[in-house]
């Protein structure tokens, strides 16, 4: 069974423009178009692309958090926009620009409730935070509230909450973004350990060109909706030398990377 297909996918919204006091226009954007990609095996795959490419709409399709306008989409073995339990309980979420962690609450507050949320047990519960907390070496600030963590502190009890239930698919929208170097480093390392140690499968965004060269197995671009290249980080790396998008793509990651 493959974890991910997507075949053919396509969504258009539709946006609403005011040209007067009384009067709006009304337009239709192409978030994703004929898109298409398959992951058959645990891996970590990036998708990269310019801000407003596409990355997040195809992120929230595999959720089933958007519905699409055209094509198919199957995310192990289900059709995402039913959300059914079963399916909500092997995939997991981790933003860099959403908290899904209750500031108010302490971190090991906030985590108990995303494993009942999880309708998990409470000795299961307690043995996978001490089990996670440990792995990210994170032990002496579980009973700080989360309003009060460092961003690397707080997205690594991000990660934490996401994978307490032990999901086999793990999305990934700029989990770095905002991060310091060391903090980057740190949370690269993190995600290879729970690749391997686990077997979880990651779908990784990102604008850091180390996320990607350093993390992925297999890369694809997208612009403007559609999917420009999809294969290796070497054979990126090769074609970005003859094909002008992919060398600019690759040297606004660098950018990037150079500001953090």
């Amino acid at each position: 069974m493959s974890l991910l297909t997507a075949k053919n996918l396509s969504k258009t919204f539709t946006v609403y423009k005011r040209t007067g006091f009384f009067s709006r226009e009304k337009k239709e954007v192409l978030a994703l178009t004929d898109f298409t990609l398959e992951i058959e095996k645990p891996i970590i795959y990036g998708l990269v692309g310019p801000n407003g490419a596409g990355k997040t709409t195809f992120i929230k399709h595999c959720l089933g958090l958007v519905e699409k306008s055209e094509g198919e989409i199957e995310v192990l073995g289900y059709y995402p926009y039913e959300r059914k339990p079963d399916f909500l309980r092997q995939v997991g979420l981790v933003s860099g620009q959403k908290q899904n962690l209750d500031p108010n609450l302490s971190a090991q507050e906030s985590l108990l409730l995303s494993g009942y949320l999880y309708d998990m047990m409470e000795p299961n519960i307690t043995n996978r935070i001490d089990e996670l907390v440990d792995l990210f070496n994170i032990r002496e600030k579980i009973d700080v509230p989360v309003r009060q963590l460092s961003l690397g502190q707080r997205m690594k009890f991000e990660i934490i909450s996401s994978v307490l239930h032990s999901p086999k698919f793990l999305f990934m929208d700029e989990p770095t973004l905002g991060l310091d170097f060391e903090a980057q480093s740190t949370m690269r390392e993190l995600l290879k350990k729970l690749h391997e140690e686990e077997g979880l499968t990651i779908l990784l965004t990102s604008h850091y060109l180390p996320d990607i060269t350093l993390l992925c197995e297999k890369v694809a671009v997208i612009e403007k909706g559609g999917k420009v290249f999809d294969g290796s980080i070497t054979e990126l790396m090769s074609k970005s030398k003859q094909e002008g998008y992919l060398k600019t793509l690759i040297e606004e990651l660098g950018k990037q990377e150079n500001k953090s």
